[in-house]
C-alpha cells in the first residue's frame, strides 16, 4: 500500500508556491508519492525533482492537461518526450487565447487588465482565471479599481464576481481546445497514464465515462477533499474495475483543497498502474 497525492498545483500554473515549498509541505504531510499537476505545463515538477529527492520522497512526472470537457492528468510520463512537450506548449497557447477571451470582456466593463499584464506577473505559467485574478490584485491599476468598485471584498467574493461561471467573465464560447481523446494518446505516446480528474465537475452521465475509456483512459480520481461529491463516480469505478487514484487538487493554503496525508488515500499496486503504458 502506497500514500499518495497525485494531483496539486504550484505558480507554474494557478497555485500560489513554488515546487521547493510545496515537495516540503508534501513531506510534512507522511505522503509517500506524489505529483505536481500544473496546467499544461511540467516545470513545477522539473524544478521540484532534486528538491523531492533531498526529502526522500518520491515524485513522479505529472501535468494537467485542459480538453474541450474535461481535465486530463497525465502521470509518470517521460518528462523529456519531445513530443509530448510540443503538445502541452501548442493546450498553453490555447489556453493563452482563452485567458484572452475573458480579458476582452473585462475590459468591456472598464476593468484595467490586459493579457500584456499577465505575462509580466506570470511570465512562465500557464494562463488561466485565477492568474487573472492575481494580476488583477497585484497590478497598481487594476487594484484601486477594484478597490473603489468592490469595497470590502474578500478574495472569493472578487473570483466569484469577475471569474466564476455566473461571473463577468466566467462563461465564454469554447473556441480553442484539444479533445480529451487527443490528450490521453499524448500521454499515452510518452509512456504515461492518462486519469480523468474530478468527474463531479465535468461528466453528466455516465455514458461519458465510458466513451473516455474507450479512448484509452487508465484510472478516475477520487478527490477526499469532496468525499460526499466523488462518492457516486467512486463507486461507479469499483463496479466498474476501473483502478482509482487519489488527489487534493491543492492550489492554495486559504482553501479547503488541503494536501492529503494518510486518510484512506492508498494504492494497494501503484508502480503497476502507473507502469502501465511502460
Amino acid at each position: 500500500m502506497t500514500y499518495v497525492d497525485l494531483h496539486m498545483h504550484t505558480m507554474y500554473s494557478d497555485g500560489i508556491l513554488d515546487p521547493k515549498s510545496l515537495v516540503r509541505s508534501v513531506k510534512l504531510r507522511s505522503t509517500e508519492v506524489f505529483a505536481i499537476t500544473d496546467h499544461d505545463n511540467i516545470q513545477g515538477y522539473l524544478e521540484g525533482v532534486d528538491e523531492a529527492k533531498k526529502w526522500n520522497i518520491k515524485l513522479i512526472p505529472g501535468v494537467e492537461m485542459t480538453t474541450k470537457e474535461y481535465h486530463i492528468l497525465g502521470l509518470n510520463f517521460d518528462p523529456q518526450n519531445e513530443e509530448f512537450l510540443q503538445f502541452l506548449q501548442y493546450t498553453r497557447y490555447l489556453q493563452r487565447k482563452v485567458s484572452g477571451q475573458r480579458i476582452d470582456l473585462l475590459q468591456k466593463y472598464k476593468i484595467p487588465i490586459s493579457l500584456e499584464k499577465v505575462e509580466k506577473a506570470f511570465p512562465n505559467s500557464r494562463f488561466g482565471k485565477y492568474n487573472i485574478l492575481m494580476t488583477m490584485i497585484q497590478d497598481e491599476e487594476a487594484s484601486k479599481y477594484i478597490a473603489k468598485t468592490n469595497p470590502g471584498a474578500t478574495i472569493e467574493d472578487l473570483f466569484d464576481y469577475y471569474l466564476k461561471d455566473n461571473g463577468l467573465a466566467g462563461k465564454i464560447e469554447k473556441k480553442y481546445y484539444v479533445e480529451a481523446k487527443e490528450a490521453i494518446e499524448h500521454v499515452h505516446k510518452a509512456g504515461g497514464i492518462a486519469v480523468l480528474a474530478h468527474p463531479f465537475r465535468d461528466v453528466k452521465e455516465d455514458s461519458e465515462i465510458e466513451k473516455l475509456l474507450e479512448d484509452g483512459l487508465d484510472a478516475i480520481e477520487h478527490q477526499i477533499n469532496y468525499e460526499e461529491k466523488s462518492k457516486y463516480y467512486t463507486e461507479y469505478a469499483i463496479k466498474k474495475g476501473i483502478p482509482i487514484t487519489y488527489g487534493s487538487d491543492f492550489h492554495r493554503p486559504s482553501t479547503n483543497r488541503h494536501l492529503l496525508s494518510r486518510n484512506g488515500n492508498k494504492i494497494e499496486n501503484l508502480d503497476e498502474l502507473i507502469n502501465k503504458q511502460k
